[in-house]
């Protein structure tokens, strides 16, 4: 799991306080208790945004709900599936997605920025499709679990998606917020370490982030530890 503090320095900013608290999350199957903890986390960490990975909720299944949060956009799979979740007191602008492959790309614009949560599934190649919106302001985040190896995210070495992914945020110009004195986002049981194929990119001069994790207590062979 990824969490973000956005700042900008020139402006008075109407969100929660003076930054924008995103948090990113593969849920690995969401469930009503898993929504509750999600709730209390969301309602601790005074998230502005959550952005959910692998719901696991095709269109048949009830829609995911967070007390205290309201549903922005979502793509429903029963396989995968990616949801995004805000304060009600946030205007919401415009919500596009593409799902090109099974990639999930979805793009809220704020007003003052976007935030964009991706999802890739691991046997995907990576390719980056733009929801229509992706680009409508100068500040821009994007998060999500890419699954994409890289050392300069803390991989013992760097795939061809790694590559395609440094090379699609050069082009974009974006910059990734990664911090390797930080634990890992996952927790591998059968490989005995951890990784980081949750990232964090944003587009800006002008606005400061710093990036946290451990909001949610981890086991050793498992992501976050939510259990349904």
């Amino acid at each position: 799991m990824e969490s973000n503090r956005l700042t900008n320095k020139n402006s008075k900013r109407s969100f929660s306080g003076p930054a924008l608290i995103t948090i990113s999350i593969n849920i690995e199957g969401i469930s009503p208790n898993k929504e509750d903890i999600l709730a209390q986390l969301c309602k601790e960490t005074s998230c502005d945004v959550l952005c959910i990975q692998e719901t696991h909720r095709g269109n048949e299944s009830r829609t995911p709900k967070i007390s205290g949060m309201r549903l922005a956009a979502i793509r429903s799979h029963k396989k995968y599936g990616s949801a995004i979740f805000t304060k009600p007191s946030i205007d919401i602008i415009s919500s596009e997605m593409t799902e090109v492959d099974d990639i999930e790309v979805i793009t809220i614009d704020l007003g003052k920025c976007t935030v964009t949560s991706v999802y890739k599934p691991p046997n995907s190649p990576l390719k980056f499709h733009k929801p229509k919106n992706s680009a409508a302001r100068n500040v821009r985040i994007i998060l999500g679990d890419f699954n994409c190896y890289s050392t300069s995210w803390g991989y013992s070495e760097t795939n061809d998606d790694g590559h395609a992914l440094e090379a699609w945020a050069v082009s974009e110009e974006l910059s990734l917020i990664h911090d390797h004195k930080l634990p890992p986002s996952f927790n591998s049981g059968r490989w005995k370490r951890g990784y980081n194929p949750d990232l964090i990119f944003k587009l800006s001069d002008q606005t400061s982030y710093r990036s946290e994790e451990d909001l949610i207590s981890r086991k050793p062979t498992e992501q976050p530890s939510l259990k349904g």
